[in-house]
Formats: structure tokens, sequence, C-alpha cells
């Protein structure tokens, strides 16, 4: 049994790496010849670039419908598996943000009472010190 694995392993390593040594040392019969005069040689880059616009317009159109697919694919798997978790955060984090926003709410409204308080006691103080500078005034005069 070992032995016909030992062949069976030669025959493959031998296929693999000895069929293209033996295509490679076979002879072209359509070689490209070298160009003779400049207008061969125009003839042979013109032959050689010529394809190279279509070619690209071809790897173009070919490279954005596979981002085309690419995209439908994220997007699908997107939809499927994490919009769902995604959108559970969402809504938690709404939640903790309306029940902030009304604890803010109240809080604001204690602070702009407070306030109004504090800015009522002062303008209070601040009209009763004027008003004793006033009266002082006119009795300093009469």
């Amino acid at each position: 049994m070992e032995l016909k694995k030992q062949i069976l392993l030669y025959l493959l390593i031998f296929y693999l790496i000895g069929s293209p040594i033996i295509s490679l040392a076979q002879e072209q019969e359509n070689g490209t010849k070298i160009p003779q005069s400049w207008e061969e040689v125009k003839l042979f880059l013109v032959k050689l670039f010529g394809g190279i616009p279509g070619g690209i317009k071809k790897a173009w159109r070919e490279a954005i419908s596979f981002w085309q697919r690419m995209y439908q694919k994220v997007i699908e798997i997107w939809k499927k598996y994490c919009w769902n978790r995604v959108e559970k955060i969402f809504i938690f984090l709404r939640a903790q943000f309306e029940r902030r926003r009304l604890i803010f709410k109240e809080e604001f409204k204690k602070k702009l009472q407070e306030t109004k308080e504090d800015l009522s006691k002062f303008c209070k103080k601040i009209y009763e010190i004027l008003f004793k500078k006033i009266l002082e005034r006119f009795n300093k005069k009469e």
C-alpha cells in the first residue's frame, strides 16, 4: 500500500513540475518576429497598446459591477445580522436620553426658579440701597 502511494506521489510531482518544463522546451510555431523597420515597430506598438483603452473600459465595468454586488451583499448582511442589534442599542440609548432629558428639564426649572428668586432679592437690595442714597442726597441738600 505504501509503495502505491509513493508511486502516485512521484507521478503527481512529475506532472505538476515536469509538464510545464516540457511545454516550455518546445519551439513556438507562431513566434513574434523582431521588427526590421520603423513601420513594423509602429504596427507592433499599435497592436500591443491598441487594445488597452477597450481593456480598461471592460475592466472598469467589471470592477463597478463587482463592487455593486459587494455593496449589495454588505447591505444584506447588515440588515440580516447587524441592524437588529444596532436598533436595540439605539432604542435603549433613546430611552436613556429621554429619561435624562426629563430629569434635566426638572432640574433646569428648579435652577431657573432659584435664579429668579436670587435675582429678585438682589434687585430689592439694590433698590433699597439706591433709594437710601437718593434720600440721603436730598436730605443733605435741604
